[in-house]
Formats: structure tokens, C-alpha cells, sequence
């Protein structure tokens, strides 16, 4: 390759991560890096503003919250371990982790949640506690689009009798709020419920947010004026900004990823009768518009290897 080949792929590459690091700027609550950052910190008197968005859900005050350890070992079930996005104490009573889902099978976020869940739960034992000890577990599961056709925008799960609606155990909840119902041509977004509300936020606001209703509706709430100012910092950061890019989303499963892909027949293709190589399916992905990241758990190869890809 010639030496003006060489840099005009160098400067390429520069621009093309410029131009991520705009686009993640136009982001918002829903990709996964903002998310965290933004329930993790606390208001100017000192409460998380994941307070906010957990009392609209549990419906009942939250007194304290306590982040714990969000990397779980799943070495006594000889599988693999875990990263959530969120998993807290509320009230030294209730165990909640949140987590941000853009896209999956129902039947795979499904399957993935008790893996969470059965992990959560054990850990407990390890301390020694009785089984009717142990704390209870509520997963809240955020959905960046629709997967039930009603009109519902917040469900709870439960194990049951499937006959009779009896309830086995009330030691493990499982919550999907679907973000997507939750646009409405209202004039006024203070009428909404609070829950309505941080649906919107999450799913609307940007630091560039001209919509009238959108800022009149933040203004009206500490935690999501609080949650507004935490994005702008965020977005100032252009560094924090290029590790999210790149690293951000190492919490996802890796292998769980790239196992949806493969049965939604993306990861194994065919050419002439082979399976085809990461890069081929890598190629393929940036051309159907796919990001990085997805790209990265999909075929295992390096965002650098993805950033030449596309500029070649």
C-alpha cells in the first residue's frame, strides 16, 4: 500500500471516529454508558437519581439505596459470569437490578434474566442465610422498542400457577417497561404519570432538546432536571465519550450476543457450502448499518478491526 494510500486511511479513520463521537452525543438515556452514569450519580442533596425513576416503579418510598457489586461469578453453577447494569439494596429490603435492553427476542431476554435472577438469588446463600432469609429480587428489564402488542407499558412477572394464578413465591419479580408506548401527542407532559414522564426522558431527551413540553416537564422534576444536568456533563467529556464508544458496553455477554446473532441466522452465513469468516460477517453487519459494538459481540474482532473494515 502506498505511503498516500496510508494516510488517506488514517484520516479517514480519524474522521469516522469523530463522527461516532457526534452521533453519540445526539444519544440518550436508552445506550448503555449514559444510563449507568446518569442512575449512579446523585443529585445536589446527595440522593441517587436512580431514586427517582425506583419510586415510580415500586410505588413506594425509597428511603436509601445501596449500589453492591453489579460483576456476579457463577463458578458454583460451573457457568459463565455476568455484568448488570444496575443492581442495588433498596430500603436493606428488596434487591433490584435495572437493566437497558434495545433489541431481543422476548424469548431471549427471557431466557437471560433468569440466568441473572438464579445468580442474584444464590449469592445470598453464601453468607449463610436460611432460604427464608434470603431478600427478595425484582429485575426491571427497560425496553428501547415494543414487544407486546396491548397497550400496556409496564408488566410484572411472576412464578405462578399457569391453571389457577397461584403465586409460588414472592421472592422473585420480573418487571419490561416498553419505552416505545410511551409517545403521545399531549400538549402538556406534567399531566402524564411520573412514569410516562421517565419513559419520555429516556427515550426524547438529548442536551440539544428544543421541544417545549420535553423541558417544561425536566424543570418540573429534581431527579430528571438533576438526570438532564449529569447528560451535559457526559457530553462535555469528549475522552469519557471515546471510552464509551469503544469500551462502554463490555457489560453485555459477550457470548450471549453472539449466540442471539447465530440464531437469528446473522453470525452463521454460507459461502460455497463453508461457514464464513468474522471479517465476511463483519462486512456484512456495517453494511445492514450495525454499530460497533454489536459488531464486536457478534464476530469477536476488535473495534479497530471494524474502523478499518469500514474505511477500506
Amino acid at each position: 500500500m502506498s505511503k498516500k494510500k496510508q494516510k488517506l486511511k488514517i484520516k479517514n479513520k480519524k474522521l469516522y471516529k469523530k463522527t461516532e463521537v457526534k452521533k453519540l452525543i445526539k444519544n440518550r438515556m436508552i445506550y448503555d454508558y449514559v444510563f449507568k452514569k446518569v442512575f449512579r450519580s446523585k443529585t445536589s442533596e446527595g440522593e441517587y437519581i436512580l431514586k427517582g425513576f425506583l419510586e415510580t416503579v415500586l410505588d413506594f418510598p425509597v428511603e436509601k439505596i445501596e449500589f453492591i457489586n453489579s460483576e456476579l461469578d457463577s463458578v458454583k453453577f460451573g457457568g459463565k459470569d455476568i455484568r448488570l447494569d444496575l443492581l442495588v439494596i433498596v430500603n436493606e429490603s428488596l434487591i433490584v437490578n435495572v437493566e437497558m435492553q434495545i433489541s431481543g427476542t422476548i424469548q431471549r431476554i427471557g431466557d437471560r434474566l433468569i440466568y441473572y435472577g438464579v445468580t442474584i438469588l444464590s449469592k445470598q446463600l453464601e453468607k449463610g442465610i436460611d432460604y427464608s432469609g434470603m431478600m427478595p429480587l425484582l429485575q426491571i428489564v427497560v425496553m428501547g422498542e415494543n414487544k407486546y402488542k396491548d397497550k400496556d407499558q409496564i408488566r410484572f412477572f411472576q412464578t405462578a400457577d399457569l391453571e389457577h394464578g397461584l403465586v409460588l413465591t414472592d421472592k422473585w419479580k420480573i418487571s419490561i417497561i416498553e419505552l416505545m408506548k410511551s409517545l403521545t401527542n399531549v400538549q402538556d407532559y406534567c399531566t402524564l404519570t411520573k412514569l410516562q414522564q421517565w419513559m419520555i426522558f429516556m427515550l426524547e431527551y438529548t442536551v440539544d432538546t428544543t421541544d417545549k413540553r420535553l423541558l417544561e416537564m425536566i424543570e418540573n422534576d429534581k431527579y430528571m432536571r438533576e438526570a438532564a444536568m449529569v447528560m451535559k456533563e457526559i457530553f462535555n467529556d469528549l475522552e469519557g465519550l471515546r471510552y464509551a464508544l469503544n469500551e462502554g458496553s463490555v457489560i453485555k455477554d459477550k457470548l450471549q450476543i453472539r449466540n442471539e446473532g447465530k440464531a437469528e441466522g446473522i453470525v452463521e452465513g454460507k459461502a460455497e457450502g463453508k461457514a464464513e469468516n468474522s471479517i465476511d460477517i463483519a462486512k456484512k453487519l456495517i453494511d445492514a448499518g450495525l454499530d460497533n459494538n454489536f459488531i464486536t459481540y457478534a464476530t469477536g474482532i476488535t473495534v479497530d478491526q471494524i474502523n478499518q473494515l469500514r474505511v477500506e
